[in-house]
């Protein structure tokens, strides 16, 4: 799944008294091979992770902690710099302004 613009939102239920960490199995749309891509992570609006994607260094599990006094219900902000459209890159025709891919959540 694509993030569409510059901020996405995710919300999760989670034990609290049993999860710390978020692992997030992501990859930016680097439409270059010299494209960098920072995504900011929010926790409940908690800045808690800057991540820097580059074509050496793309898609990834990424962790995060958790803010202490986290409650069951979770919301993840992800704030993309430089989010861009594959038509914008001249990659094809798809207008859809993109910025990272989320393929899967765990935690632990």
């Amino acid at each position: 799944m694509w993030s569409i613009g510059k901020d996405s939102e995710l919300f999760l239920r989670i034990d609290s008294q049993q999860v710390n960490r978020i692992h997030l199995d992501v990859a930016a749309f680097l439409p270059k091979p010299d494209s960098v891509q920072q995504v900011a992570v929010k926790i409940n609006d908690v800045i808690v992770a800057h991540l820097t994607f580059s074509a050496d260094a793309n898609r990834g599990l990424r962790t995060v902690d958790l803010p202490q006094k986290t409650n069951e219900f979770v919301k993840i902000n992800l704030s993309v710099s430089n989010p861009t459209s594959p038509q914008q890159a001249g990659l094809s025709g798809d207008p859809r302004v993109l910025g990272i891919a989320l393929y899967g959540i765990s935690t632990d």
